[in-house]
């Protein structure tokens, strides 16, 4: 079985690779919010999304090859290529190089996506306690999070059927 905290890293290296190959979709307000409220946890991810940001409100738009120079100089340029890159393991390709998915179609898909590993993480911390000291607020709490977390599964598949048919 898939880390949880791995899986939910690799949507949030998707969700960045999809911003750095389509940074238009930032001018979505929508769009942007969600990418400014994601909550990271690892410095140099939320290192990039402070700088693509900053260069989104000074230009209007992400120019790709300063927010280079600036990883270039800093200390997260490592994270910065991989993200960057088409050659990674981790990235969806075949949504990513799609000529015929609206990119802000995929950015729904990899929202929820995060979502849902959200959902899966604060269902586990509620099922995890191993000391049988769990009470029905907590088997409340369980079956609520199990419930969130069909609801949007089903959503996740709906969309990749409209998307790839």
């Amino acid at each position: 079985m898939t880390n949880l905290a791995d899986t939910l890293d690799i949507v949030l290296y998707n969700i960045f690779a999809l911003v750095l190959k389509s940074p238009i979709i930032l001018s979505d307000e929508k769009i942007y919010n969600e990418f400014g409220e994601i909550d990271l946890m690892d410095e140099d991810m939320a290192s990039i999304r402070m700088h693509i940001l900053e260069i989104y409100n000074e230009n209007g738009a992400v120019d790709l090859h300063l927010l280079e120079k600036v990883a270039q100089n800093s200390g997260f340029f490592d994270i910065f290529v991989l993200l960057s890159s088409r050659t990674a393991p981790f990235i969806d390709k075949m949504s990513l190089e799609s000529q015929v998915i609206d990119p802000k179609n995929l950015w729904k898909l990899w929202i929820k996506r995060y979502e849902s590993e959200l959902l899966k993480k604060e269902y586990k911390s509620v099922v995890s306690n191993v000391d049988h000291s769990q009470t029905d607020a907590d088997f409340e709490r369980a079956r609520a999070y199990m419930s969130q977390i069909t609801k949007v599964e089903f959503e996740i598949r709906n969309m990749l059927e409209e998307m790839f048919g």
